[in-house]
């Protein structure tokens, strides 16, 4: 059977308690951290060549699990060498915070959410499908996020007359069409038809294929660099793309605005101040799943109730 981590009466320290074939074991861990004392019973039970209860999965299984069922392998490597030898019913919110920054130490809240948080959770909710364990919620750490920017489109001339023609393309792509910038730099000229202005994303962030539409001045950019097959912005990283903006930014004199503000934001900024459109027109055009993830852009246009200010009654010396 499994060793367990127990307190002594009297003492601070953790202990590791069991039987194994027939001997018992009553070690002190001499910690009275509950992470460490946990570690050492998980090392003491692989020396002990203890076997694991068949009804218990370990991260390790639930990982196995996930991947065999086509989920996202990012970021899984580290999540296993860290949990793999926990029982998935032995991971709580203590343990989930310490191993984080352990894995993660220097990295920012943002980082740590999306690198460790997101995946375990996926993990997790995938095993409680399998019905190994019950489903739990989580807390993440919390992330301010700023406000959205965007760009207009003086910024966006002044910027694509110091860039060659392939980076020119990029930059019109995102603000007229929201992709991310991950899947501008996957975009290859298979997936892409333009004389019927379209391109094919197979796998966006959100888990869902989708088609975009591509306005007359994508095309026109887009025939600049046209060829045959291949990469069509010839990035093979997001870093080099995004540090061909900031160059770029540079030569032109102007503030540099991050990939997604040039993309994401201003395309939802533009949709919702020129054609008026809603949270579920944002989400029709297929760039978002959910309304909830849109209402950030509500900045864009004034409501109609709010311009009923102009009703308000003025003094005589300013009629």
């Amino acid at each position: 059977m499994p060793l367990k981590i127990t307190r002594r009466k009297g003492s601070e320290y953790w202990y590791v308690r069991g039987t194994v074939k027939g001997e018992e074991i009553f070690e002190s861990t001499r910690t009275t951290d509950k992470i460490i004392a946990d570690r050492y019973r998980l090392q003491r039970e692989n020396e002990l060549n203890i076997e694991r209860e068949p009804d218990r999965k370990t991260f390790t299984e639930a990982c196995i699990a996930y991947v065999r069922k086509g989920g996202e392998k990012t970021f899984i490597e580290k999540l296993d060498e860290t949990l793999g030898d926990y029982y998935l019913d032995e991971i709580d919110q203590n343990i989930l915070d310490i191993k984080s920054r352990e894995a993660y130490p220097t990295q920012s809240n943002s980082t740590v959410r999306r690198c460790f948080y997101d995946p375990f959770t996926a993990i997790r909710n995938h095993a409680s499908k399998l019905d190994w364990i019950p489903h739990k919620v989580f807390s993440k750490p919390k992330v301010k996020r700023p406000p959205p920017e965007w760009v207009e489109i003086d910024w966006l001339e002044t910027l694509w007359e110091h860039c060659h023609p392939k980076l020119k393309a990029l930059t019109t792509y995102l603000p007229y069409t929201g992709c991310r910038i991950s899947e501008c730099i996957n975009l290859t000229w298979e997936r892409v038809n333009l004389e019927e202005a379209w391109a094919y994303i197979p796998k966006t962030k959100n888990g869902e294929p989708r088609t975009v539409h591509l306005p007359e001045i994508v095309i026109k950019r887009l025939r600049d660099i046209e060829q045959e097959s291949g990469l069509i912005f010839g990035y093979t990283h997001r870093h080099s793309a995004v540090n061909a903006v900031r160059r770029a930014c540079k030569r032109a004199g102007i503030e540099y605005k991050r990939p997604h503000a040039i993309g994401s934001h201003t395309y939802a900024t533009w949709m919702r101040r020129y054609n008026g459109m809603d949270a579920v027109g944002l989400v029709a055009t297929g760039r978002w799943k959910d309304p909830r993830s849109t209402y950030i852009y509500a900045h864009a246009k004034t409501s109609d109730e709010a311009r009923k200010a102009d009703n308000l009654p003025i003094g005589s010396m300013d009629s």
